[in-house]
């Protein structure tokens, strides 16, 4: 297979009519710069359905039309077409656009919607959203990928993936095929050892259906006996019938009269016939009209189910990293949860130790006066007993009466039984307060274990904590390095290290939008929604000198100061399908509203593909992109 010829008219730069024939095995297009080379890939690229902006090098699709030059007035339309040739057989695929009619897709000379050429591309082996085509700036991209990158690449434009997939799509096959019949072989027997055990039943059955041949055939004998009762009351009802005929003359009046009714029935009849017979014609008719609105009802539905099972892809994907995002939330929340509490309960620990600690002092101080009493007693007890022996030394010497020293001696006896029980009430003062000792030391070592506890839980969560933290760095990264192109995340890394004077932010980063319109939008930008907003000329320049000097490829920039605010034409009063206005459905940052407009000012939401067809051609010379992703 390969390209006969193309012919040209009215797109990008060719202005007229043009036909390049190509060779069957080798073609080169040999020109300066601006004569158009490019042009040609990106009509094989629009004519074979690509209608992505950033592949074919255009903001919108009136970009399509030739915009006119001295000699010649600009087109109204653009149209590309393409004779595939493979031996035998000869296909013409055309693809124009207008802006009255938007794009049409024709092949053969048979018109057809852009999501119905996937077969036609099958058929000549064209499937898929790429081809050989390789652009500017491409080579430089490729030749910096890396082996298996580069593999990759190759096999999704050469089709290699395809049979790929269909390699693994057998293997899983077969997998549930064996699985399968691992399942029958153990239902198998299951089967034998359950048909051993009901053997028994088995006989059990077999003397039953021997019963039931006898029940049969007395039920046989029964039925002789009843018939033959049956005869004779056959003939008692013979004779009344014989009695019922001499009322049969009486009936054939009434038989006569009900003919003439009948009769005029079968003309109502014959009259509600044809009535019928119209209504089965118009019934046709509708059937007819009804099969027609199932063809488009099915291509519309088949549309519908491709763009849904994309839908559903993306945001599984989506659902999967908030899952992943919420995971991390969870464990930081947790974890920062149980670090208040580890806080609270060193700060309790705290307190208690403290608390224990005045306690303690009290206790020492307590202890300590109660000491210096007991050997303040101990002290008087002493000079007591020396005061004691001195008196009876004295008695004894100086020979004073009986009775004057037996009254001293009792008042001394007296005095040292007072001073005895002071001692002994002093010293269970002192083992208690030795034993409030204890305790106070307990508690204090009690405290101090729950102390280094607490301190020990918070320092395990402060681990825990910069673990969920940088979990969280590395899935922002993780999803970063797959959303964004390589020079976008080469400038971010850039500018969130400080070795860029500039912060250039992607045009995805500063809008939101719901999810209902992620498709529209995404459609409708392309490439566009990585490009990177700068507020100069001069900071874009800085970002392209960083880009080449790391030879990391290329980006497109919008400086804040060049931006043109695109505003919607609300003089328009559109009919229903209409969602609105981009620029009123999506949010944005204050900072860079005016780029935003400059992209999305203009740009106008309709439900379906129809009802964005109907306000173009009402004269409408806006963008329109569909939720469906129809542009």
């Amino acid at each position: 297979m390969y390209i006969g010829r193309i012919n040209l008219k009215g797109f990008k730069s060719f202005g007229g009519s043009h036909e390049i024939s190509l060779s069957k095995k080798f073609t080169a297009v040999v020109g300066p710069n601006g004569s158009g080379k490019s042009n040609i890939l990106d009509a094989l690229r629009w004519v074979l359905g690509d209608s992505h902006p950033g592949r074919l090098r255009i903001i919108r699709q009136g970009d399509l039309l030739f915009q006119g030059s001295i000699s010649m007035p600009p087109a109204t339309s653009s149209e590309v077409l393409v004779h595939l040739v493979d031996e035998d057989r000869i296909c013409a695929l055309k693809r124009r656009y207008s802006g009255e009619e938007g794009s049409t897709v024709i092949v053969d000379g048979k018109r057809m919607r852009l999501s119905d050429l996937e077969p036609v591309k099958r058929e000549w082996r064209l499937e898929g959203d790429r081809f050989a085509f390789i652009s500017q700036g491409e080579v430089s991209e490729m030749i910096q990928q890396r082996p298996l990158q580069r593999r990759t690449h190759l096999e999704c434009i050469f089709g290699i993936d395809l049979y790929r997939r269909q390699r693994e799509e057998a293997s899983q096959r077969l997998d549930t095929a064996t699985s399968e019949m691992n399942r029958l072989l153990t239902l198998r027997s299951e089967l034998q050892t359950r048909r051993e055990t009901i053997a028994d039943s088995v006989v059990r059955a077999r003397e039953a259906r021997g019963i039931m041949d006898l029940l049969e055939r007395e039920r046989s004998r029964l039925y002789w006996i009843r018939r033959a009762r049956g005869e004779a009351l056959l003939e008692a009802s013979r004779s009344e019938v014989k009695e019922l005929e001499s009322g049969k003359k009486f009936c054939v009046f009434w038989s006569s009269g009900w003919r003439r009714a009948l009769a005029a029935e079968g003309e109502r009849t014959q009259k509600l016939s044809l009535d019928r017979k119209d209504a089965k014609e118009r019934l046709a008719f509708l059937e007819a009209e009804s099969a027609e609105y199932g063809k488009d009802m099915f291509s519309l539905g088949t549309s519908l189910r491709g763009s849904i099972d994309r839908r559903k892809e993306a945001e599984r994907e989506i659902r999967e990293e908030r899952d992943r995002l919420g995971e991390t939330g969870s464990r930081l929340e947790s974890a920062s949860k149980d670090l208040a509490r580890a806080e609270e309960e060193e700060e309790k620990a705290s307190g208690v130790f403290l608390e224990e600690k005045k306690k303690w002092e009290s206790y020492q101080r307590s202890l300590e006066e109660h000491s210096g009493r007991i050997k303040d007693f101990r002290e008087k007890e002493a000079s007591l007993k020396g005061y004691l022996e001195d008196e009876r030394a004295r008695g004894k010497a100086l020979g004073r009466s009986l009775v004057d020293v037996s009254e001293a001696c009792s008042a001394h006896l007296e005095n040292e039984a007072r001073i005895k029980g002071s001692i002994v009430e002093n010293e269970s003062l002192l083992a208690e307060a030795r034993e409030r000792e204890e305790d106070c030391g307990r508690s204090h070592r009690d405290a101090y274990a729950a102390f280094q506890q607490a301190a020990a839980r918070k320092q395990a969560l402060s681990r825990e904590l910069a673990e969920a933290e940088r979990d969280i760095e590395s899935l922002k990264e993780a999803v970063f390095s797959r959303v964004y192109p390589q020079p976008v995340q080469h400038l971010q890394a850039a500018a969130r290290l400080g070795r860029l004077e500039a912060s250039p932010r992607p045009l995805v980063d500063v809008i939101s939008c719901p999810e209902s319109l992620s498709v529209a939008l995404e459609a409708y930008l392309g490439a566009r929604q990585f490009l990177l907003l700068v507020k100069d000329i001069d900071e874009a320049g800085l970002c392209i000198e960083h880009l080449k000097s790391r030879k990391a490829g290329r980006a497109t920039f919008l400086p804040l100061e060049k931006a043109r605010r695109r505003e919607p034409d609300r003089t328009w009063s559109f009919p229903d399908g209409v969602v609105g206005w981009a620029s009123d459905l999506v949010k944005m940052e204050k900072e860079w509203e005016d780029c935003v407009l400059h992209v999305l000012g203009d740009l106008l939401v309709a439900e379906t593909f129809e009802a964005g067809r109907d306000i173009s051609r009402g004269g409408f010379r806006g963008p329109i992109a569909t939720i469906e992703g129809d542009v």
